[in-house]
């Protein structure tokens, strides 16, 4: 079993492994509304195609590929993929982030991201001043929890998914220095 990396008093924080990748892919599993609704698809193999993703390059900056299993005492809440140093080594850019279905609407992704991933990342990645994320426009509950938390959009652009649909997708950036003064 995988030991804590960081701990704070609400949620533990664990790299996700080959020997705790199942509860990954379990929170993934378990959220109906993004696969049905948002990316049209079914999760199967995606915390094993998280775990073994390369980090990208970036000339300058080296960057750190985090995936990050959070527990709320016995219970598996979260899942997140990230990238610190990407897409400079100010930023700390989250490529998935997943609250299991069970805990939504009980503050846990407000949790997450205003307090335990700010705090984690200070102590772990003093450079990091910004968290961003991007989704897509019709995760609507998302956007909400997103500007909920102070975060701000910066950018928005066209592409293609995965099965070559048209999409719309939304970047929001905030400061980790200003989410630790709140």
């Amino acid at each position: 079993m995988s030991q804590s990396i960081y701990k704070d008093a609400a949620l533990e924080l664990q790299y996700v492994t080959s020997d705790n990748l199942g509860l990954a892919q379990d929170i993934l599993n378990h959220n109906p509304f993004y696969h049905n609704s948002v990316v049209y698809t079914q999760p199967s193999g995606l915390a094993e195609r998280c775990l073994n993703a390369e980090p990208p390059t970036v000339e300058g900056s080296r960057v750190f590929k985090k995936f990050i299993l959070f527990t709320q005492g016995p219970q598996h809440v979260a899942v997140m993929d990230i990238f610190v140093g990407f897409p400079n080594y100010k930023t700390a850019s989250i490529a998935l982030f997943m609250v299991h279905e069970n805990c939504h609407r009980k503050g846990i992704a407000t949790q997450i991201l205003t307090r335990t991933l700010p705090h984690f990342l200070r102590e772990t990645h003093p450079a990091a001043d910004f968290i961003s994320i991007s989704l897509t426009d019709n995760n609507i509950p998302a956007l909400r929890c997103l500007l909920k938390c102070h975060y701000e959009r910066t950018n928005t652009w066209s592409k293609l998914d995965a099965n070559g649909r048209p999409i719309t997708a939304v970047t929001f950036k905030a400061s980790i220095p200003s989410l630790l003064s709140k």
